[in-house]
């Protein structure tokens, strides 16, 4: 009998050494759990469970509901997720967590019938650790209930009286970890101010060296001690450059540590607007010989300094023109895909912009890895908009967001501040002060910057310009006009040249003017913002955000906010161009549109005005009218402002004639750009193109793309007539998003398509009238 004890004893002793085995040699991964989802929306989970078999199939991201392009009623209510998935024999013994990327608004979850998590909010992740709960080698299941109404407790204010909408549904990823059990822990899960996960900072900067501090978090989830180093290794494209292993560590069972190491990188390529550079630090966790966790993490070595209200990058004084931008999309609301949120990033780029403020919300992971990668300087916020609340429920969320926020955001290169501020919101200063007091808190050191729209408290200084115009006082502090060019125009409470306006109506004085309301509106957008922009020179601002970038619905209105340099469905206005024009023509990018550019705002017909506008960043331009030079200036003859590097060009010419007007830019008297319209005639064609804005379609990842139908005319110019009707009809795997019957705003229609689950062929036919036929054929990959 002892014999047998023994040798049973033995075998364990062997079987629990093999499993150790297991879990050195097993490598852990992460699995996007996006696809393969039912949806239902039911108002009790009864209703919604007694007819399992009439739930939807999804993939995500989701919305619970298609929007009309104009939102009057949005849908809120409950709705339901509900996944089955199956985990194999081979991962016994390991950890399992559910991140939520996204899930509006009020999220409860439950795993095999264990109820998780109660998350509060809509923006910002959630962790789920379900290591105790999950079935090996069997079925599994994850169900979700959404309710996206009006919430006291994350605010903001209730939507029928809100500027903007907040959408609903699991709208960003969901991913699955199985990890082992040691392994380097989530910052979010893990709640610890500074804590938790990969926390990279940088304490010295400079062109000849850069010194790298990285703050790794470990957990033992063994019920013995064990002894693990951590090797950090930073590589620039393909080239290992630089890599430090730290000594053997002990951590004790069922406890963390947290291990910091300095990396000094010669030489380093620094992370700008004008030069993102961008690294990727590799972090492995080692154990008795062995990888047992890893994470990437991409990172850009920058500092962030205020010399006299100036901002300095990396030693160098840099303004910063910048943009507002709502993540919404017309029709799916925020369920975009990764690759639509890098084709907004790719349009603010391309605009001129080097700053964006995320407003008034956590946007998308996948948006701030595109500012990251194209240099786009942000101001990174929590939820906020004219709600405050004494309610302890309400600022304990609001608090908790804010350590979120950082937690998630802290390694993005990206970010200049935090706004943990509730926008437009009177905030007592004890509750500014444990706003102010967590994110230092969160992110210690001399390169974290707290931003609010009152002074009292923060770091830097956000005001709107309506705002400034009825009270201004030079601030103390960094200073940035957070938004202007709309609602002082839009209020009427601040044009500097009315009496030059005093003969318009409103609707022709304000910003807000639809891409349909003709050219001389969008003109009069683009001179709104001309002058709010040079007047904003007048103050000690380092940055300035122009509100807005794309036009976007609003709970409280019926129509939409059209004050965006882009439509909703991201077509450019002449504004656009105004922007583009003060870009730096020598800066070149392989990743967007990038250098000289010249652009005639005009239709060039019997209704255009003389003065002819053309927009360029170019030393000189010249402007023909079929072939005659009307005149060739520079700069200081059509300077309006001597604040604007580059300002738009006057032509007037003293009649209207048919023809082609031919806009050429040049660079020290080299021709370098130029841009060519003529007047429309009879629209005789459709011309189909797909935006794909540095993107291509993707299949499998819900990718939403929008095609363009434009009316063109034998010379292949736009024909801008507004509310003719054009039918697409699709072929392949991909779904209309919109209706497939849409009218022409200035001449072009717009649809937005998904690109389905296999990648290959996609046909797009549109066809107006039964006269005017037009195709487009391309390949999802």
């Amino acid at each position: 009998m002892k014999k047998l004890l023994w040798i049973l004893t033995l075998f364990i002793l062997v079987l629990f050494s093999s499993s150790c085995i297991n879990q050195q040699q097993f490598e852990p991964v992460e699995i996007n759990f996006n696809k393969n989802w039912k949806f239902s929306i039911a108002e009790d989970s009864l209703d919604a469970f007694l007819n399992f078999d009439k739930w939807e199939n999804v993939n995500l991201p989701h919305t619970p509901k298609i929007e009309p392009l104009i939102v009057n009623e949005q849908w809120q209510g409950i709705c339901w997720y509900r996944k089955s998935f199956h985990i194999p024999a081979n991962y016994l013994g390991k950890q399992f967590f559910l991140r939520f990327e996204g899930a509006m608004n009020i999220a409860d979850v439950w795993i095999n019938g264990t109820k998780k998590i109660k998350h509060y909010g809509g923006y910002l992740p959630f962790i789920i650790d379900f290591t105790d709960e999950v079935y090996i080698g069997k079925s599994n299941e994850v169900i979700v209930r959404l309710d996206n109404r009006d919430n006291p407790v994350t605010g903001p204010k209730p939507l029928d009286i809100l500027d903007f909408n907040m959408y609903g549904g699991l709208y960003r990823d969901v991913s699955l970890s199985i990890k082992n059990q040691v392994f380097i822990t989530d910052p979010i899960l893990e709640n610890s101010p500074a804590g938790g996960g990969i926390f990279i900072t940088y304490p010295e900067v400079n062109e000849s060296m850069a010194e790298i501090k990285v703050q790794t978090h470990a957990r033992n989830a063994y019920e013995a001690d064990v002894a693990v180093s951590i090797l950090h290794e930073v590589w620039k494209d393909d080239i290992l450059v630089s890599e430090s292993q730290s000594d053997l560590e002990e951590i004790s069972s069922n406890k963390a540590i947290t291990n910091i190491r300095q990396i000094k990188l010669l030489d380093p390529e620094l992370w700008s607007p004008q030069t993102p550079e961008m690294y990727v630090l590799k972090t492995k966790l080692i154990y008795k010989g062995k990888v047992v966790d890893q994470l990437n993490t991409k990172l850009g070595i920058r500092r962030f300094d205020f010399v006299d209200g100036k901002l300095n990058i990396n030693g160098k004084e840099q303004f910063l023109r910048g943009v507002n931008r709502h993540q919404e999309y017309p029709y799916v609301g925020y369920a975009l895909s990764n690759e639509a949120q890098y084709r907004d990033a790719v349009k603010i780029k391309e605009a001129g912009f080097d700053y964006v403020r995320l407003s008034h919300y956590p946007h998308s992971p996948a948006f701030m890895d595109a500012c990251d990668e194209l240099g786009l300087v942000v101001i990174d916020a929590i939820l906020g908009w004219q709600y405050f609340s004494e309610d302890s429920a309400f600022q304990a969320h609001v608090f908790q967001t804010a350590k979120d926020l950082i937690r998630r955001d802290r390694n993005h290169p990206c970010v200049l501040a935090w706004e943990v501020s509730l926008n437009e919101s009177w905030m007592p200063e004890t509750f500014i002060d444990s706003l102010t007091s967590i994110a230092h808190k969160e992110y210690p050191g001399d390169q974290c910057f707290t931003a609010g729209w009152q002074e009292y408290g923060y770091d830097i200084y956000l005001q709107a310009r309506q705002h400034r115009l009825s009270h201004y006082e030079d601030p103390e502090k960094p200073y940035v006009v957070s938004e202007y060019g709309d609602w002082e125009y839009y209020a009427m409470n601040a044009g500097l040249e009315q009496n030059a306006w005093q003969d318009l109506l409103q609707e022709e004085r304000t910003s807000r003017q639809l891409l349909s309301f003709g050219e001389k509106r969008l003109l009069q957008q683009a001179t709104n913002i001309q002058e709010a922009h040079n007047d904003n020179f007048n103050t000690p601002a380092f940055a300035d955000g122009y509100w807005v970038m794309f036009d976007y619905n609003r709970g409280y209105a019926d129509d939409l906010e059209a004050s965006g340099i882009m439509s909703i469905n991201r077509l450019p206005k002449f504004s656009y161009y105004f922007f583009q024009s003060q870009r730096d023509p020598y800066e070149i990018s392989d990743k967007y549109k990038s250098g000289p550019m010249v652009k005639i705002a005009s239709y060039w017909n019997d209704l255009s005005s003389l003065d002819v506008r053309v927009f360029s960043n170019c030393e000189e331009v010249a402007l023909y009218l079929n072939d005659s030079l009307i005149s060739k200036q520079l700069p200081s003859i059509a300077r309006i402002s001597d604040n604007l590097t580059h300002p738009p060009f006057i032509f007037h010419l003293d009649q209207f004639k048919k023809g082609t007007l031919k806009a050429i830019g040049f660079i020290e008297s080299k021709e370098v750009a130029q841009d060519i319209f003529m007047t429309p005639l009879d629209p005789v064609s459709l011309q189909l193109r797909l935006d794909e804005s540095s993107k291509s379609a993707i299949s499998g990842v819900n990718d939403v793309l929008f095609v363009y139908a434009t009316l063109t005319d034998v010379n292949g110019t736009t024909v801008p007539l507004n509310d003719v009707e054009v039918e697409f009809s699709i072929h392949g795997d991909v779904s209309l998003v919109s209706p497939k019957l849409i009218t022409t705003e200035a001449g072009i229609a717009s649809i937005l398509i998904q690109i389905g689950e296999q990648a290959g062929k996609i046909k797009i036919h549109a066809n107006a009238n039964n006269i005017l036929i037009g195709e487009l054929e391309f390949a999802s990959k």
